[in-house]
């Protein structure tokens, strides 16, 4: 057993709860093997358009996180999360520990249709025809205007997998990624989530799904977010156990290379900070 508070930890983890593929104490378990001292559960909160992957009965879920963590005492801390959509809401958050604040779809209110900006290219280039005149840009700066919006009106703890709007842009299909108009558009959202007080998230779950190369977020973000001043944590965004540990070494290296000295993980259901 891992003691408490010396092992690793993660709070972006999901259960069969949402759209994970463990049971939670499944889940857990996977997590103490692993040598976890702490581990954070922050399943997706319900939208309209996908409520069999999402959590819906919130009283349930803050009673099931509770029973983990009591079940697991003494061998792991199990912190109560749950990762926010912009378009969806939650009205027993004093509940929980944390929240990760996300943008995952783009809605069309003339069509009354959602497109999620991580499904796949295919989905990204009709959200671009359908929403934006087949303007690329103008789909990433939506996306990055949703972050920002969603950051400054929600507070919360944790900004997810900040640029996840790269997810299907592996090959530069749906926007140019180094043109100044993607850089600053993508910055800004970057200072408002910094003005919000949020920690910045480095995720490993692209590379991990074998979607991208590099984690989120990209190098340049990093930069900036260490000269604002953000505070940094570490997860996979663990859907399965596999995942759960999955390129911490290099995700801290990013963090030292983009002059980072420090990193905020959970332990005892906050955040601390740690030397990298």
């Amino acid at each position: 057993m891992t003691a408490p508070g010396r092992g690793l930890s993660a709070c972006h983890n999901h259960t069969q709860m949402s759209d994970g593929a463990l049971e939670l104490d499944g889940m857990v378990r996977a997590a103490v093997r692993r040598g976890f001292s702490d581990i954070g559960i922050s399943d997706h909160s319900c939208l309209a358009a996908e409520p069999p992957h999402a959590t819906g009965d919130e009283a349930g879920y803050i009673a099931a996180l509770r029973g983990a963590k009591a079940r697991f005492a003494g061998e792991i801390c199990v912190a109560a999360g749950l990762e926010l959509d912009a378009l969806s809401r939650f009205s027993a958050r004093k509940e929980l520990d944390y929240i990760i604040g996300s943008v995952h779809y783009l809605y069309d209110k003339a069509a009354d249709r959602f497109y999620g900006v991580d499904w796949d290219e295919a989905t990204a280039k009709t959200c671009i025809k359908e929403m934006f005149g087949q303007n690329g840009l103008a789909y990433a700066k939506a996306y990055y205007a949703a972050v920002a919006e969603n950051a400054l009106r929600t507070r919360p703890d944790v900004i997810g997998h900040f640029d996840l709007v790269v997810k299907p842009n592996a090959r530069g299909a749906l926007f140019d990624e180094e043109s100044p108009a993607y850089r600053a558009a993508a910055l800004e959202a970057l200072d408002a989530c910094c003005e919000a007080g949020a920690i910045l998230e480095v995720n490993t779950g692209g590379v991990f799904r074998g979607w991208r190369s590099t984690f989120y977020p990209a190098p340049f973000l990093l930069r900036r977010a260490m000269e604002k001043g953000m505070r940094a944590t570490i997860s996979a965004d663990a859907h399965c156990a596999e995942a759960l540990c999955f390129g911490f070494a290099a995700a801290r290296e990013m963090l030292r290379c983009a002059g980072f000295c420090s990193v905020w993980m959970l332990r005892g259901g906050t955040f601390c900070e740690e030397a990298l």
